[in-house]
């Protein structure tokens, strides 16, 4: 039943200043065990006495002295832990969208899209954040008052105490992901550089799959990216563990690494005109609807690419709020 116990003071504990965790923790330990006499093995006195005690939600604000406000002090851990997340979604998916919207409808040179991108994406996060508060306010407001969610605490309810390993790094597989990074951008500066990979007309013309005046600004971005990757692995490694900082490091990485790729896949000259009209022909396509076809391929592509990041990124934050 130790662990039913170490359950019902993490419920407890979590919602506190991290400062007054581990006298908080220590105090209830020593509490419980006064009140079980020191039996751990009898599972209904166990229950018995956490069910004496309460919710944890409940017990948690005796340690704490909070004015009022307009979420109840009942619900203010569980509003801030929603706030968190729903700002996190709201400010990745604002960055992302506007980031999107306009490196896929901009004619402007590659560099100056993804600045101007970043500008874009930054004015729509904050947006983001803007409706993440409201919303998550707003709702938290109504459910106190009109007491939706204020049922009989239950103690089969309570959350598990995480285990370490939701947060722990594996320096493997940071290694391993740098490796492989490294080795995807290599290949993909050969198979844009030397240009052999393509196709060739009726004439007997060739036409590269990718276009090689390209190479260059693949190559800085490339490079860009890696470094953010291996400041970010290094991070992983020498902490071990998922914290704000190696969170942080991780969301940078993911969206300029997201960012790049879509600028660049949408390059109007990447695949140059000469491939895709003899690659049309050769499958007796109007090459206007493949071509079009093409465009709709690399929009959806970008935008599924976007999604994923964003639901990697989300899903890194929720556990970083929900567990540290």
């Amino acid at each position: 039943m130790k662990t039913l116990i170490e359950d019902y003071i993490y419920n407890v504990t979590k919602r506190l200043p991290e400062k007054m965790r581990t006298d908080i923790e220590e105090e209830l330990y020593v509490t419980i065990l006064d009140m079980i006499d020191g039996n751990l093995e009898d599972e209904n006195q166990v229950k018995s006495v956490l069910t004496e005690l309460g919710s944890p939600k409940v017990l948690a604000l005796k340690y704490k002295d909070k004015p009022e406000s307009l979420i109840s002090s009942l619900y203010y851990e569980t509003y801030l832990l929603y706030l968190k997340f729903s700002l996190a979604v709201g400010g990745i998916l604002g960055f992302l969208i506007g980031s999107l919207i306009y490196i896929l409808y901009s004619e402007k040179a590659i560099y100056e899209k993804i600045l101007k991108s970043l500008c874009m994406g930054t004015i729509l996060m904050f947006i983001g954040f803007i409706l993440a508060f409201t919303v998550v306010t707003c709702v938290f407001a109504v459910v106190d008052r009109i007491e939706l969610t204020k049922t009989q605490w239950q103690l089969d309810k309570m959350t598990h105490k995480p285990s370490h390993d939701k947060l722990h790094i594996s320096k493997e597989k940071s290694l391993r992901r740098v490796s492989i990074s490294l080795v995807l951008g290599i290949i993909g500066t050969i198979l844009i550089s030397v240009g052999k990979l393509g196709i060739k007309d009726s004439s007997g013309i060739f036409y590269p799959v990718f276009n090689k005046q390209l190479t260059p600004v693949f190559i800085t971005l490339f490079i860009l990216c890696l470094i953010a990757g291996l400041m970010t692995s290094y991070a992983k490694i020498k902490t071990g563990t998922w914290n704000l900082t190696t969170t942080i490091l991780s969301t940078v990485y993911m969206v300029m690494m997201t960012i790049c790729t879509i600028a660049f896949l949408a390059q109007p000259n990447l695949i140059p005109e000469g491939f895709i009209i003899t690659l049309a022909h050769k499958f007796s396509f109007d090459e206007t609807l493949f071509q079009n076809i093409f465009s709709g391929f690399i929009i959806s592509s970008s935008i599924v690419l976007a999604l994923i990041a964003a639901l990697l990124i989300g899903k890194r934050w929720y556990l970083i709020i929900k567990y540290k």
